[in-house]
């Protein structure tokens, strides 16, 4: 119960802050977040890429086609609901922009 109040700083629970402060990144999925933001390790949460192709319409927004890395489940595999939940945003759910809309 502990862990799913103060979730650990990881680049989904990073998906779900940087969606609270920033629009361009709420119209994104998951999965499409390697392509405008790289993931600092050190800070534990994304930054916007520095270089590549301006994105139209939102300033300071670049993306790039460097591989990134973002980790998901497989499907069968899933036992709980918070990966059920992680799982559906991974594919298509754009609705889900907080983590504490997983406890639901």
């Amino acid at each position: 119960m502990q862990r799913a109040e103060t979730p650990p700083e990881t680049t989904l629970t990073s998906f779900f802050v940087i969606c609270q402060s920033d629009p361009f990144a709420r119209t994104l999925l998951y999965s499409e977040m390697p392509r405008y933001y790289t993931w600092n390790a050190s800070s534990k949460n994304f930054q916007r890429w520095k270089q590549g192709d301006a994105v139209p319409g939102y300033l300071d927004v670049r993306s790039t086609d460097a591989l990134g890395r973002i980790y998901t489940v497989i499907q069968r595999t899933m036992n709980v609901s918070i990966c059920g939940c992680c799982w559906y945003m991974c594919v298509g759910q754009r609705h889900l922009r907080h983590y504490g809309l997983l406890m639901v």
